[in-house]
């Protein structure tokens, strides 16, 4: 069923309301669903390790959330870095936010860039046409 389907049949407004705001949130990860969750994941993936007391990443967090307001062909993840501490030491985070594209579920590369709606999309087509790097 559609987005616009369970739109029409839902009864409820708020319902309908919580649907289509979905699609713009970003959605969490930790330890125990981090490749399972990637791996089901097809197209292109992006990961934030965030922080809850870091203001860069209360930044970029709503920079991406209007981001995927205008880009729906992307999922973006968030991990919280004190939480799953292991992921972070795996990937090797020294600073926060930290932003890693997967494609097709499998790590493409570390994404560095402004937090600009512009510089984002340049930053991940750019990427995304290159290959693969090895994850850390």
């Amino acid at each position: 069923m559609t987005e616009q389907q369970w739109c029409v049949m839902s009864n409820s407004k708020t319902q309908a309301k919580i649907l289509m705001l979905d699609r713009y949130r970003m959605r969490r990860l930790v330890d125990g669903n981090f490749y399972d969750t990637l791996q089901a994941t097809p197209g292109v993936s992006l990961v934030v390790f965030t922080s809850l007391g870091c203001a860069s990443c209360r930044a970029w967090k709503e920079v991406l959330k209007e981001y995927l307001s205008i880009n729906t062909d992307i999922v973006i993840y968030e991990v919280d870095a004190h939480e799953s501490m292991a992921l972070a030491n795996e990937y090797e985070i020294f600073h926060l936010p930290a932003l890693f594209l997967f494609k097709e579920g499998a790590y493409h590369c570390e994404l560095n860039c402004e937090a600009n709606l512009d510089k984002i999309h340049q930053a991940i087509t750019r990427l995304l046409q290159g290959p693969a790097e090895e994850e850390p």
